[in-house]
């Protein structure tokens, strides 16, 4: 396992534990060295933890606006991508959303 694989898994648990500022920062970093197609993976994730971390404030206008940018970056993906269940999450963050109530939405193995 490389390190910018390393460092997506540590976001990929701190999103999990509902760090979701802390998970931003750590997949930022992979993000602003990213020149393939993984960029907008990244940027879906950061928008959806930035998002996520509005909700967790109690800021529910820019929590909303985020998520749903989130999700039109990652709908591109395949279902499975990253070693992540992405279809699942997606379906589970457009859960989330239309109730805009807890439980998070998780990144899962398929």
């Amino acid at each position: 396992m490389n390190d910018k694989q390393k460092q997506f898994l540590e976001g990929v648990r701190l999103f999990n534990e509902g760090k979701f500022y802390e998970s931003h920062e750590v997949w930022e970093e992979i993000w602003l060295k990213e020149k393939e197609r993984d960029r907008g993976f990244y940027q879906g994730l950061i928008v959806a933890a930035g998002g996520l971390h509005h909700f967790q404030k109690g800021r529910l206008s820019p929590s909303s606006k985020a998520l749903y940018k989130s999700l039109d970056k990652l709908k591109v993906y395949p279902p499975i991508y990253q070693g992540i269940h992405l279809a699942r999450f997606i379906h589970d963050m457009g859960e989330f959303i239309s109730h805009m109530a807890p439980p998070f939405p998780k990144l899962v193995p398929p």
